[in-house]
């Protein structure tokens, strides 16, 4: 009896190990996987989000952009004649005036041509001395025989006009050497002009910037054979600065406003320039429009060809929406903010204008006020309810 009462306690013990064994894990997989809610129940839920509120400011800011510097006026002087150099009175750096004498030629051929000129002015001043003497005779003749006719039967009338005739056609011969030898002497004046050209003087006030022609060479009018200019000079007292602003800041383009900018000759230096001339036109190649800006270098210290990175002033005309960048979601379909109206999220979409390090401009169907997501994401779909904390005014 004492022997089956020690086996049954022992198969009970061995039986109930087994049962707790099997139960275990169930209970213990339905407390760590507890059933998915409902949709009904997911749309009671609430999203927590942080927003902030839509506010209106004036964008402004500065953009660097590169620049090269010209000058203001650049000219590469050519003789208005062929000849060749007898002398240059400057070189490479010299400052000239304007009307200052730069070179001298000398040109044979013109000088033979003014020679010929001057003696075809001579023949035709003793032409016009005989044809004035003839025309005095002829006069003369006719003013006897006029005076003779006065007394009836003395001078036939045929020849008083023929006296009174030949006068008239000495007349006539006097006007047209008349008219032969100021021609004659208006051709001497033109060679004499043309003379003149062989002195070649300085169209503007400037620095001469490149001279590589000496005495003895060959020269002629710029588009005539001439290789070469006799020297180049360019005006660098008052520089051109020129800078290509993208199409999308004309808007904010203002002649007359200072614009700073720097060199990598003076690195440490800033100099100024005034935004003065715009081309009123947009490069179809790279959408950028060139902008000409004044700098006056009366010290010389910028010289042409330098580039510049000018600071270049961006502003909106009026306020618009500035916000986070991360409020604004792009996808390959739109881009748009997320705004909460009654507790749900609407998709606006926006188009993006200036940006501001982590600030970016929109336009779109938006009002001041409007509670926008402040890190939006396209997970939360439209009409989902959200519970948003709004944090600090973003300007």
């Amino acid at each position: 009896m004492r022997y089956f009462t020690t086996y049954s306690l022992a198969a009970g013990l061995i039986l109930g190990l087994t049962l707790s064994g099997c139960a275990s894990p169930k209970a213990e997989e339905t407390h760590v996987n507890p059933p998915p809610p409902t949709e009904a129940q997911a749309d009671a839920a609430s999203i927590p989000v942080d927003a902030f509120s839509l506010q209106k400011s004036t964008f402004a800011k500065s953009l660097k952009f590169p620049g090269e510097l010209s000058p203001y006026e650049t000219v590469d002087v050519y003789p208005k004649v062929e000849g060749f150099i007898q002398q240059v009175y400057v070189d490479r750096g010299s400052h000239v005036h304007q009307g200052q004498l730069l070179a001298s030629l000398v040109a044979p051929e013109l000088e033979a041509k003014i020679a010929e000129a001057l003696s075809k002015v001579k023949e035709a001043e003793a032409a016009d001395s005989e044809a004035q003497a003839k025309y005095l005779a002829n006069k003369g003749v006719y003013d006897r025989l006029h005076e003779a006719s006065k007394v009836q039967g003395v001078i036939s009338e045929n020849e008083l006009a023929n006296a009174k005739m030949a006068v008239q056609a000495a007349a006539a011969h006097v006007e047209s050497l008349k008219g032969a030898r100021m021609a004659t002497l208006a051709n001497v004046h033109s060679l004499q002009d043309i003379k003149g050209y062989l002195q070649i003087r300085s169209p503007i006030e400037g620095i001469i910037t490149e001279r590589d022609l000496h005495p003895g060479a060959l020269v002629g009018p710029s588009g005539a054979g001439a290789d070469q200019p006799i020297v180049k000079i360019q005006q660098i007292s008052h520089l051109r600065l020129l800078v290509s602003i993208p199409e999308r800041y004309y808007g904010g383009i203002k002649l007359g406003s200072h614009v700073p900018f720097t060199v990598s000759a003076y690195p440490a230096r800033a100099f100024q320039g005034v935004i003065s001339r715009p081309a009123y036109a947009v490069n179809e190649k790279n959408r950028t429009e060139t902008i000409e800006i004044d700098v006056s270098n009366q010290d010389a210290a910028l010289s042409p060809g330098m580039y510049a990175e000018v600071q270049w002033p961006v502003q909106r005309q009026g306020s618009t929406f500035m916000v986070p960048t991360s409020s604004v979601v792009s996808t390959t379909e739109r881009t748009f903010v997320e705004r909460i109206r009654d507790a749900k999220v609407e998709w606006v979409n926006v188009q993006k204008g200036f940006t501001d390090e982590d600030r970016v401009e929109i336009f779109g169907a938006l009002q001041p006020g409007d509670q926008l997501i402040l890190k939006g994401s396209d997970e939360y779909r439209e009409g989902a309810k959200l519970s948003s904390h709004l944090v600090a005014n973003t300007k």
